[in-house]
């Protein structure tokens, strides 16, 4: 059995060793992909010297009226003479004529027939109101970087740069499949002794939500043969990831780590002392063309979800090269006690109130308790040596 931060460390390990592979996909299709990429500017940002205001283009000077002499809309530029009494108006985003270098906004101006006179009270500063070329980027300047999640700011500099089309890792595959004799699907409903596949939905929709393709596998009974099949299929599929809900435990029905041994994954650890999420297994199968990676995740529904953020996440983020989210440190709100010397991952609803982080846990916190799991919005850390951690202390929490 590992600590947390062995097994973690063995995760991120071999997640740093993947080697990504590379697709170009049109720039609209590309957002939440990571970028493959460094762009690079190919013009200066702005191109050209332009206003940020509607107003009054002029050459600065200590006078306080004008004469207008033409209008210059955005996109339909000609350059103008600019005398010192002389003004043009300008849309935002208008280039400026060559002579001018100062813009006066609508609003600050009054205006009678062809002339401006600025309002009372008010003082021109030199250059004003005027956006200059590059001042945002230079041309050949880094715009975005390589390993970049794609936001849609992001693809509004990608656009400004004219990458119609950008070069992105391709997604993780993950296939995922369910086992348990007692398991049957949603549209079921449940009796006698029969409980609803959570787990299955559960997992598919956190790597989705991490930009994994996934691949439904479904619910096995507890049968050995029956699972030996679906998992020697599924590792010479074209997947990168294997995960695996129950079986992984000490108990009769319990197959899975036998069949990861028979059909040649390495285990690199197969239980970690936390709580909830015991039993766990990662490992890798390797063959001639590929590498893949199997985690099997205990059957519990809370166990399996909670060892998914703090395992599996961290493995794909560190394939993907990116930071995981800061834990958050907040102040304890209620009594914890435990009798063990595991790390807990306790389910908490986590609060801020006066530029401070706040925790309390929240319902009862047994491994099935789905309704507890819906209801909190972090995982906070009690750890291994702690047997109470009063309310008033300071502790870690994972955002859920």
């Amino acid at each position: 059995m590992v600590q947390y931060n062995e097994a973690k460390n063995i995760v991120v390990k071999e997640a740093s060793a993947f080697t990504t592979r590379i697709t170009t996909l049109p720039l609209l299709k590309s957002l939440h992909r990571i970028l493959a990429e460094d762009v690079f500017a190919d013009s200066d940002l702005p191109c050209f010297i332009n206003s940020s205001m509607d107003g009054f283009a002029i050459r600065y000077s200590e006078r306080k009226n004008w004469e207008i002499t033409d209008e210059i809309p955005a996109g339909h530029f000609h350059n103008v003479i600019m005398d010192i009494d002389k003004t043009v108006r300008i849309m935002t985003g208008g280039k400026l004529p060559e002579d001018a270098d100062t813009v006066i906004p609508l609003e600050d101006v009054t205006e009678v027939a062809n002339n401006i006179t600025l309002r009372e009270g008010l003082r021109l500063k030199k250059g004003q109101f005027v956006r200059h070329a590059g001042e945002d980027l230079l041309k050949n300047s880094l715009a975005v970087s390589k390993n970049t999640l794609l936001e849609a700011r992001h693809i509004a500099l990608l656009a400004m740069c004219g990458m119609a089309e950008v070069k992105v890792c391709t997604s993780l595959k993950a296939a995922v499949l369910t086992t348990g004799d007692e398991l049957i699907d949603i549209h079921q409903f449940p009796s006698n002794d029969k409980v609803r596949a959570s787990n299955l939905y559960t997992i598919l929709s956190a790597l989705k939500s991490l930009n994994v393709e996934t691949v439904n596998l479904g619910i096995l009974q507890d049968d050995k043969t029956q699972i030996k099949e679906a998992v020697q299929s599924a590792l010479q599929s074209d997947i990168d990831i294997l995960i695996t809900t129950g079986g992984v435990s000490v108990g009769k029905y319990d197959f899975l780590k036998d069949v990861f041994n028979e059909l040649g994954v390495e285990i690199l650890f197969n239980k970690v002392n936390i709580k909830p999420g015991k039993p766990f297994v990662f490992g890798k199968f390797q063959d001639t063309k590929t590498v893949k990676y199997v985690f099997g995740l205990p059957g519990n529904p809370v166990s399996s979800y909670a060892t998914f953020k703090i395992l599996v996440e961290p493995f794909i983020n560190a394939v993907y090269k990116q930071f995981e989210p800061p834990l958050i440190k907040a102040i304890l709100q209620t009594d914890y006690k435990k009798s063990d010397k595991r790390l807990h991952f306790v389910r908490g609803l986590l609060s801020y109130e006066g530029n401070t982080f706040l925790v309390a846990t929240q319902g009862q916190q047994s491994s099935n308790n789905l309704a507890g799991l819906a209801q909190s919005n972090c995982l906070f850390m009690a750890e291994e040596d702690s047997e109470i951690i009063k309310a008033g202390n300071e502790v870690s929490c994972i955002r859920i």
